[in-house]
This record gives C-alpha cells, sequence and structure tokens, in this order.
C-alpha cells in the first residue's frame, strides 16, 4: 500500500507533474499511454483508495458518471482505474489552459515592452 504524503488530490497531481511536457502529452494522448505510477492496478487502486471523496467531487463538478467512464461498467477495479485516470487528465487539461493563458498574457507583455522601446528610441530621435 502507497504512503500519501498529500492530503489532498491536487497537491499530489502537482507534485508528481512537474514537466510540462508530461502534461502536454497526457492531455494529447491520455493516460492509457502510460504514465508512471498510473500504471499498475496496485497503484491505481491506492491512488483511487486515498482521493476518493475528491475524485468523486469531480466526478459530480463535472456531470461524470462512472458508466460514462466504463460503459459497460467491468470490474470495481476498472471502475476505480477509469476514476484515477479521468482525474489526472482533468487536471493536467487545467494546468494546461493556465500555462499557455500565462504564456499568452508573457508574449503579450513582451511585445509591450518592445514597442514601448521602440517609441522611447523614435522619441529620442525626434528631441535630438
Amino acid at each position: 500500500m502507497t504512503k500519501f504524503k498529500h492530503a489532498d488530490m491536487n497537491d499530489f497531481f502537482k507534485d508528481r507533474f512537474d514537466d510540462i511536457s508530461e502534461i502536454i502529452d497526457i492531455v494529447k494522448y491520455g493516460m492509457s499511454m502510460g504514465v508512471n505510477g498510473f500504471i499498475y492496478s496496485s497503484e491505481l487502486s491506492d491512488i483511487y483508495n486515498e482521493y476518493k471523496d475528491q475524485i468523486e467531487d469531480l466526478l459530480d463538478v463535472t456531470d461524470i458518471k462512472y458508466t460514462d467512464l466504463i460503459p459497460n461498467f467491468g470490474t470495481l477495479q476498472q471502475v476505480k482505474e477509469a476514476a484515477v485516470w479521468f482525474a489526472v487528465e482533468h487536471w493536467c487539461e487545467g494546468v494546461l489552459e493556465a500555462h499557455q493563458e500565462q504564456e499568452q498574457e508573457n508574449q503579450w507583455k513582451e511585445e509591450q515592452e518592445e514597442q514601448q522601446g521602440l517609441n522611447n528610441e523614435l522619441l529620442a530621435s525626434a528631441l535630438a
């Protein structure tokens, strides 16, 4: 059984997923591509059991039912795995969206600073 140092699922994900390229891959290809720490049934079961209430809250908020995750409703273990994968994918989508927004804001600031620099150069030339 895995020991968890985070009581909050989001903190657990934030600690585990610190590489934006991995987050992009998860958003692009999904968890089924194989993500370290989220492959084996025992790992996924431990994660589900630790964060069950938070996963269920996420499913409620996003209006997802367990049967949406596993249409043929297989074993309880398959349901747990699908729920954990859904939670990770959903979290990664939010992180990627925030990352992209920050990049756009940084690009806008750089463009504004560049334009201000050009304006200052033109003003200096005009006053010289």
